[in-house]
């Protein structure tokens, strides 16, 4: 298991500001939490049956396109707008969820 000291060190980020990533990763099951002096956070699974949308969800939650409200839109012209944002967002969701994190490793 790696401290969150060790990985705020080494990705350069405020380690508050990573404890919050670690926290929604571990109660979205994609990470293990371990306390003590040896203690830290480690994948919960192999890394190559985690994705990048199992991260997003994870840390961002999911994004639903919503309604709009443009004045200047008709009603049709915005349900085609939302339509498209949709597709966007599954395509996204897709591609996203075809990239495990096992792809982002070195081969040295």
């Amino acid at each position: 298991p790696l401290s969150t000291a060790k990985i705020a060190c080494g990705a350069q980020v405020p380690e508050r500001y990573l404890m919050q990533i670690m926290k929604a990763l571990k109660d979205a099951g994609l990470l293990e939490a371990t306390r003590g002096v040896r203690g830290g956070y480690k994948l919960a699974k192999p890394i190559g049956w985690i994705t990048l949308q199992d991260v997003c969800d994870a840390v961002d939650g999911r994004h639903i396109p919503e309604t709009l409200a443009i004045q200047s839109l008709s009603a049709t012209s915005q349900r085609l707008i939302v339509d498209v944002l949709a597709d966007i967002a599954d395509d996204e969701r897709r591609r996203l969820g075809g990239f495990a994190l096992d792809a982002l490793q070195s081969s040295n």
